[in-house]
């Protein structure tokens, strides 16, 4: 890969983004999706930051449904 192919548009997918979005309205979770949305970058990219800001602690989560269902995650408390 050349050097110039590797500066793209800045991305927003950032630790400190994900905390910023949640921390408007701390009450209200937030699936991988709207996330990915609000922050304009891919929905896996932004399932796999959440996964590891979870098994850090740095989130908290809620899943609701049995086998599939939509997992709210929030700021922990």
């Amino acid at each position: 890969m050349k050097k110039r192919e590797m500066y793209g548009k800045p991305n927003n997918l950032t630790w400190d983004n994900v905390l910023a979005v949640l921390r408007e309205d701390e009450m209200q979770g937030y699936t991988n999706g709207e996330l990915a949305e609000l922050l304009g970058a891919d929905y896996q990219r932004v399932s796999s930051l959440t996964r590891v800001m979870y098994e850090s602690g740095a989130l908290s989560r809620v899943h609701s449904g049995r086998m599939t269902g939509t997992t709210y995650y929030f700021l922990p408390l």
